[in-house]
């Protein structure tokens, strides 16, 4: 099906391009989200007279996804704690859904279609890499720290346990007493015999 853009898609074109499209993308996403129309004799001239309009709208949200986008850098890297077993092996999954709740408790307005993580999908703690498509041209970075609780807790209480059993040790071994020197101190003294001075 072919359509023409009223706005730049990545992978897809600019403004005033004609392109093919499956049907349902461009029903479903194209044609409502108001980035494109069918590429009717109408639309096509309907666009083109107001390209240069377009190309305003086009630029500004250009800068503000720039802006947008250093923001987000800014935060280098974001945090985020859930259930695991032992090994640190997720029980649930962390998705965009997870990273947008994440991004938007920092401040950052992001939407799940702008998000994606390069290594998923993701099945145990780690650090990953974050990309917000902030724009067709501009793309931001930054890092997800994921960190489970269920694991620190173990280890500290793993921790506590060997700290305590380090000290009832050391407790223990101050009543002991080394049996070799024990033995060495009760050991007979030998003596010289005496020497007959009246000889």
């Amino acid at each position: 099906m072919q359509v023409i853009l009223q706005e730049k898609i990545k992978n897809l074109g600019s403004i005033g391009e004609i392109v093919d499209v499956k049907p349902g993308y461009a029903r479903n996403y194209l044609f409502r989200s108001g980035k494109a129309l069918p590429a009717t004799k109408d639309n096509v001239a309907r666009v083109m007279e107001k390209k240069s309009e377009l190309e305003k709208v086009e630029l500004a949200k250009l800068k503000d996804a720039q802006k947008r986008a250093e923001l987000i850098e800014k935060l280098v890297t974001v945090d985020l704690a859930v259930p695991t077993n032992e090994e640190g092996k997720l029980f649930g999954s962390v998705g965009s859904s997870e990273v947008v709740d994440l991004l938007l408790s920092n401040g950052q307005e992001v939407t799940k279609q702008e998000v994606s993580i390069l290594e998923s999908p993701i099945r145990e703690v780690g650090k990953y890499t974050i990309v917000v498509q902030a724009h067709p041209d501009v793309a931001a970075h930054l890092h997800l720290n994921l960190t489970s609780s269920t694991v620190a807790d173990l280890e500290v209480s793993k921790s506590s346990t060997t700290d305590n059993q380090s000290e009832s040790l050391d407790g223990e071994g101050e009543g002991v007493v080394d049996s070799e020197s024990n033995e060495s101190s009760n050991a007979p003294v030998e003596t010289s015999p005496k020497t007959d001075v009246s000889e």
